[in-house]
């Protein structure tokens, strides 16, 4: 879970831009009456959002003048669609990602946008910028058309919830072979009770405990080798010092991802540097 910069351009930017080459001038007339109704309500999401309320939003809500369906078609023929004038902000919204790394799980690639409130529900958000947000389409997937129903139900919101720098991803070494590695949640001690079950919620939701464990027994195969090696050269000390400093590294980079989580539980699992790596790799591995 990253954060991301909020776009820095604006719901009613957007909306003139998408409706620019509207032909249906009664159409066109009664989306230009409507911008300052859709931008109101784009504000209002966003006092929402910052106030864990988000919850409390009524569905099915559209302008005065504009019908559900026509609300949602501006998202889908004038913003996301290619060659088309609000394709420009698309763009610019999948560009946010570092290296293209979904905000929501945070190493799958970028590859869809996702409504954080879903569209279908509140055709009112359909191009607010700060309701868009780029995913991979796993998590896209996993999210569905689900709304909140109360402040502990609200997903990380990427643009406004920052816990990167907050610990609170930790892995756990199964003392059994063949060797597996648990992920869990443990809510940092900065957090009140809201946010402790908003974070543990998104990462059940999402099922970021398993994507994380299947990474982590990519990573092991590939990295026991080396780690047995300094075991039979040099003992547990050895290891452990190779650990401290893989650990050291990650960290540095990023505080809560699988990879740091997982060198953290290989360093501090006695029996891991003691007695897995004393066993053949098919043994630790198979």
């Amino acid at each position: 879970m990253r954060t991301l910069p909020k776009p820095s351009f604006s719901t009613g930017e957007v909306l003139l831009k998408c409706i620019s080459n509207y032909s249906d001038t009664e159409l066109l007339n009664r989306f230009t009456n409507s911008k300052e109704e859709i931008v109101d309500w784009s504000n209002f999401l966003e006092e929402k959002i910052n106030n864990n309320e988000v919850y409390t939003i009524e569905e099915g809500v559209t302008p005065r003048e504009i019908t559900d369906t026509e609300m949602v078609k501006v998202y889908k023929d004038k913003f996301s669609k290619q060659k088309q004038p609000g394709r420009t902000y698309y763009d610019k919204l999948m560009n946010l990602p570092i290296n293209d790394m979904c905000p929501i799980c945070g190493y799958r690639t970028v590859d869809s946008l996702d409504h954080y409130l879903p569209k279908e529900k509140y055709p009112i958000f359909s191009i607010s910028p700060i309701n868009l947000i780029p995913t991979c389409m796993g998590c896209n997937k996993k999210k569905f058309s689900d709304a909140p129903t109360r402040p502990e139900e609200e997903y990380i919101h990427p643009y406004f919830d920052n816990i990167e720098n907050d610990l609170w991803l930790y892995a756990e070494i199964i003392e059994e072979l063949p060797i597996s590695v648990l992920y869990k949640v443990k809510p940092h001690n900065s957090w009140d009770d809201v946010m402790s079950e908003r974070v543990t919620k998104h990462f059940k939701r999402f099922k970021l405990g398993q994507l994380y464990s299947s990474y982590a027994s990519e990573e092991l195969s590939g990295k026991i080798f080396s780690l047995k090696q300094s075991f039979e050269q040099g003992g547990t000390s050895v290891v452990k010092r190779e650990l401290q400093k893989e650990v050291e590294s990650l960290r540095f980079s990023h505080v809560n991802s699988w990879k740091t989580a997982l060198y953290t539980a290989l360093y501090e699992s006695d029996w891991f540097c003691e007695v897995a790596l004393d066993y053949s790799i098919e043994k630790i591995l198979m």
